[in-house]
C-alpha cells in the first residue's frame, strides 16, 4: 500500500503519513490509531484501468508469452488487453499513438522502436497523468519514471565467462542496431569492455536487425571472416540466432563440437540443438508491469524502477 493511499483511507495529508512511518513519537495517538487501522485492514484502493494497450517492436516467444501472461492477468480483473507490433518502425508507432485517446483510464506497456524517438504525448506535464510503463529499452529524452529494465551487462558477462572458462579466445557478438536501441548499445558496449581487459580474448560485432533473421544471415554472410574463425557465438535475439542457424548449417559447422553458441531467447528449438539460453521471465516482466502500472492508475506520482533478473538455461 502506497504513502498516498494511506493518506486516502485516513483523509489525512500524506506528509503526516511519511512522519508516523519515521518518527511516530511526533504524531498524535489518535492519528497513529487511523493509520494502524488501515495498515492492518486487507483493503486496497481499486485501479480505475479500463483498458491497457501493450506496443511492442515485434513478436518473438518472449513477447508473445509478456502478451499471453498480461492478457490472463489483467482479464481477470475485467481490463481490456490491445497489442500493437510497430516493426521497430517509428512513423508507424507515431502514427498510433495519433490515434488513441490516452487517458487516465487507459494504460500503455510500451517498448520503443527507438530511442531517439519524439512523442509529444510524453512531455513532462503531460505524461504524469497517463498510467504508462517503458519496457526496456529507455528514451534517451524523456525522464520516464516508471521503467522495466533488463540487466543485459550481466547477459554478457555470464556468456563471456562460460565461453572464455571452456577456453574460447574468438568470440562473435551478433547484436541489433546499437545506434537506436539502448538494449544493444549495453550489450555491445559490455562486450568491447571484457575484450578491452582481457588480453587472451579477441571478437568482432555484427549488428542485424532484430526483427528479421534473413537481415542476420545476410549480414553473417556478408563477414569478412567466415564463422570457423571464431570459437564461439552470442546471439542477442531469437531471430538473429535463427540467421546465424542457417549460415552454420551451410559452413557445415557444428554447434558446441566445432564453435559454441550462447542466444539471449529462449526456445524449445535451441535448447534441441544443445544452444546455450540466457534469457529473462516474460510471465515475471508481465506481472511486475501490471503491478507497476496499476500502482502508478492509482497514484500518478509512483516511481519504480524494476531490474528483471537473467534466467540461463
Amino acid at each position: 500500500m502506497t504513502v498516498r493511499e494511506i493518506a486516502q483511507l485516513c483523509d489525512i495529508p500524506t506528509t503526516t503519513v511519511h512522519r508516523a512511518l519515521k518518527t511516530p513519537e511526533r504524531v498524535k495517538p489518535h492519528t497513529l490509531q487511523k493509520i494502524n487501522a488501515v495498515l492492518k485492514t486487507p483493503y486496497r484502493l481499486k485501479s480505475s484501468l479500463k483498458k491497457v494497450y501493450i506496443v511492442l517492436p515485434y513478436l518473438n516467444n518472449f513477447h508473445n508469452l509478456f502478451i499471453i501472461h498480461v492478457n490472463r492477468l489483467l482479464s481477470q480483473r475485467n481490463i481490456l488487453v490491445t497489442p500493437f507490433i510497430t516493426e521497430e518502425n517509428s512513423s508507424k508507432e507515431q502514427e498510433f499513438f495519433e490515434n488513441i485517446n490516452l487517458s487516465s483510464r487507459i494504460g500503455l506497456m510500451w517498448c520503443p522502436s527507438s530511442n531517439f524517438a519524439k512523442y509529444p504525448f510524453l512531455k513532462p506535464r503531460k505524461n504524469r497523468d497517463i498510467p504508462w510503463i517503458l519496457l526496456y529499452r529507455k528514451l534517451s529524452n524523456i525522464k520516464t519514471d516508471v521503467f522495466i529494465s533488463q540487466d543485459n551487462s550481466e547477459g554478457i558477462d555470464i556468456a563471456m565467462k562460460e565461453f572464455m572458462d571452456q577456453g574460447c579466445h574468438h568470440v562473435l557478438l551478433l547484436n541489433g542496431h546499437s545506434s537506436s536501441q539502448t538494449t544493444a548499445y549495453d550489450r555491445r558496449q559490455r562486450f568491447l569492455d571484457i575484450l578491452k581487459n582481457t588480453p587472451n580474448v579477441q571478437g568482432d560485432v555484427i549488428e542485424a536487425n532484430f526483427n528479421e533473421w534473413t537481415n542476420a544471415y545476410e549480414n553473417i554472410q556478408q563477414n569478412v571472416k567466415p564463422l570457423s574463425c571464431y570459437d564461439a557465438v552470442i546471439s542477442t535475439n531469437e531471430l538473429l540466432t535463427c540467421g546465424l542457424i542457417k549460415v552454420l548449417q551451410e559452413q557445415r559447422l557444428n554447434i558446441n563440437q566445432d564453435i559454441k553458441v550462447t542466444t539471449f531467447d529462449y526456445s524449445p528449438v535451441f535448447e534441441a540443438l544443445s544452444i546455450r539460453c540466457i534469457h529473462f521471465s516474460a510471465e515475471q516482466m508481465a506481472e511486475k508491469a501490471i503491478e507497476l502500472i496499476l500502482e502508478k492508475s492509482i497514484d500518478p506520482n509512483y516511481i519504480n524502477h524494476y531490474n528483471l533478473p537473467s534466467f540461463g538455461y
